[in-house]
């Protein structure tokens, strides 16, 4: 009788046991979802917009200096040029931080080169047009419709990178939410074993506990 008494704790535990390790398993892939979707996805997204940003911002910064070139000296003229070459760097800067990650995949890599290319071939554009302004404001002007072109090439490719980032996060955000769904369920199943299964031990030895007595 005694063994039979002690045979139902022992199986109520195991079905606690498989419990626990199923909950551990599936809280441990959704953090792993979780820290995804934060460290790698939220960086992709952070850093495109950051980038894209920074490059409206020179775009703007340009012809804002147009607007004002005949009211600046020379030295004013050096100092907005170079907030503005700074604000293509900054772009620049996070580009190439985003290619040389290890997280990216082969189409955001293609992505970012041209990327690159683009801001170099922009800077260069830029430059030549507030060069060309300096002497006459329509050279620097007409100038800017070659570094415009660029621009907005280079706003599509930026803007692709961010929708691409984006999807990425939304994806994996799907998943862990799958995963948490399926985790409840699995949990829910177990459960309800260990219960149904409790309950049809304890009316089994109970009948044979009293079995037992009767005999005895």
């Amino acid at each position: 009788i005694r063994e039979k008494l002690l045979s139902l704790p022992s199986i109520v535990l195991v079905f606690m046991v498989v419990l626990g390790v199923v909950a551990i398993i599936a809280m441990n892939k959704m953090g792993g979802s979780a820290r995804d979707i934060y460290e790698v996805q939220f960086k992709k997204y952070q850093l495109s917009t950051a980038a894209l940003d920074d490059a409206r911002a020179a775009n703007i910064g340009v012809y804002r200096l147009f607007t004002w070139l005949s009211n600046y000296d020379e030295k004013k003229i050096k100092s907005v040029a170079a907030e503005i070459d700074q604000r293509i760097d900054d772009a620049t800067r996070k580009a190439t931080e985003l290619s040389n990650s290890k997280t990216i995949t082969s189409t955001e890599k293609e992505n970012l080169q041209e990327i690159l290319g683009r801001l170099a071939s922009y800077k260069k554009e830029i430059a030549q047009s507030i060069e060309m302004a300096e002497v006459d404001p329509n050279m620097g002007l007409s100038s800017m419709q070659t570094a415009d072109k660029t621009f907005l090439s280079l706003q599509g490719k930026i803007q692709a990178l961010v929708e691409i980032a984006d999807k990425s996060a939304n994806d994996q955000y799907e998943k862990t939410l799958a995963t948490s769904s399926n985790a409840m369920v699995g949990l829910i199943v177990i459960l309800l074993v260990a219960i149904i299964s409790s309950v049809a031990i304890s009316l089994w030895l109970g009948g044979k506990i009293i079995s037992s007595l009767k005999q005895t």
